[in-house]
């Protein structure tokens, strides 16, 4: 779920659901959370203002990071107020930093939905033979923290 600092995960629907009646009292779970998160490796893969797939070319450094964008217009809004944008940011980030099929760094441009979660891959090949035989690559995709449940998922048909 969005926090004003950025995105909080939980285990289960219950525990997010014990987060929203009172998000108060996980208050400091949550910035703990978030803490070990911004220590581990990420690719952005999102536009922080717009929310749209990266374009490539459009970055700006801010606090001595590139920050990619969807255009320029959006760069600017950006650069204009930066904290308005600040829980965006960090929800434009994976963790999903290594391609399921291939264990190759994953690309901002290669993504599907698998069992409702976001998937990176590096190329469209691997996009195409995960949805072949998904239940194959569950163990590498649960490996990066995409639990995905096997059985809702279906071979595409040939």
């Amino acid at each position: 779920t969005m926090t004003d600092a950025g995105p909080a995960y939980f285990c289960c629907a219950e525990c997010l659901e014990r987060y929203s009646k009172d998000a108060g009292k996980y208050a400091a779970k949550v910035e703990k959370q978030q803490a070990a998160l911004k220590k581990r490796d990420r690719i952005q893969v999102t536009c922080p203002v717009g929310g749209e797939p990266l374009d490539g070319k459009t970055t700006i450094d801010h606090n001595g990071q590139k920050v990619g964008f969807c255009c320029d217009k959006c760069a600017a809004k950006f650069k204009a107020e930066p904290a308005k944008f600040a829980a965006k940011l960090e929800a434009s980030y994976t963790y999903q930093t290594v391609c399921p099929v291939s264990d190759m760094k994953i690309t901002a441009a290669n993504s599907s939905d698998v069992a409702g979660q976001r998937v990176y891959f590096c190329c469209g090949k691997c996009g195409a033979a995960l949805a072949k035989d998904p239940a194959k690559f569950a163990p590498k995709l649960a490996a990066q923290g995409i639990n995905v449940d096997v059985k809702k998922l279906k071979p595409a048909k040939p």
